[in-house]
């Protein structure tokens, strides 16, 4: 492992979100603060005109009027200045299990040391080749290469990289080939976050209405849920689209992505 430095002072946690989801934030934050109750780096929520009252320390950042998701984020990080390198998360995704602190700050540490562009601190995409105990290198023409699910990102790299007319599902499939023209991206070897897909397409999935009750959490009701058969068939989508990216050759892939 690389000798490490501070990078607390150098990270911002930053939750990417828009008005229309606020309902989801109570239920983020909470999480947050159990599972991951000695967060070290200072948490900002972008939303688009609300403010976030809570006694959780978050910072609300405002970024008006919703274009994009893509626009959004960026002008979000322009009032992130002060931070070399930014953690994002997505508010749908809620973490469910505990986080351990020493190895996120490890894993950032390292990242900060070697000046890296990106580190996913999930398991996806994989890395192919391998870098030191932490991560891996993911390989410049890997699908999926840039992520905003729980990913560390040198801030001035990621402003990059967006497009201000792009949606978060094209910034993954159109973002990750422009950023075959920078080197320094990685990925962790297992999940350093674990979380839940609470809503997809704008609905509660079912495995967040499981959670939710078992975990005795109120949620929005007025909130379209996915019913059962939905679920399974979402899942049923995703294991298919694994197996065929894993099957398929790795020069392959992404012309396989984007031609979808």
């Amino acid at each position: 492992m690389y000798k490490t430095n501070d990078s607390v002072n150098k990270v911002a946690f930053l939750v990417v979100s828009c008005d229309s989801y606020s309902d989801v934030w109570d239920i983020f934050f909470n999480n947050l603060t159990k599972f991951w109750p000695d967060c070290p780096y200072d948490v900002y929520l972008q939303s688009n005109f609300k403010d976030f009252h809570s006694d959780k320390g978050v910072k609300t950042l405002k970024v008006g009027k919703d274009k994009s998701w893509s626009d959004g984020l960026i002008k979000a990080l322009s009032q992130l200045q002060n931070y070399e390198y930014v953690l994002l998360a997505l508010e749908d995704l809620i973490i469910n299990d505990f986080v351990n602190t020493e190895t996120v700050k490890a894993a950032a540490e390292n990242i900060i040391v070697i000046n890296g562009n990106y580190l996913t601190l999930v398991n996806e995409p994989m890395p192919d080749k391998g870098f030191n105990c932490l991560f891996g290198e993911i390989s410049q023409g890997a699908m999926y290469r840039s992520t905003a699910t729980f990913a560390l990102w040198n801030r001035n790299t990621l402003i990059k990289l967006l497009d201000p007319k792009e949606n978060a599902w094209e910034f993954e499939k159109i973002g990750s080939q422009r950023s075959n023209s920078y080197p320094g991206f990685y990925a962790v070897y297992t999940d350093y976050f674990p979380y839940l897909n609470a809503v997809i397409k704008g609905k509660w999935t079912y495995e967040a209405m499981k959670y939710f009750d078992k975990n005795n959490i109120a949620f929005n009701v007025t909130r379209e849920k996915m019913t059962m058969f939905e679920w399974i068939k979402f899942r049923i989508y995703r294991a298919l689209r694994r197996t065929i990216l894993t099957l398929t050759p790795f020069k392959l892939r992404r012309k396989l992505l984007l031609n979808k």
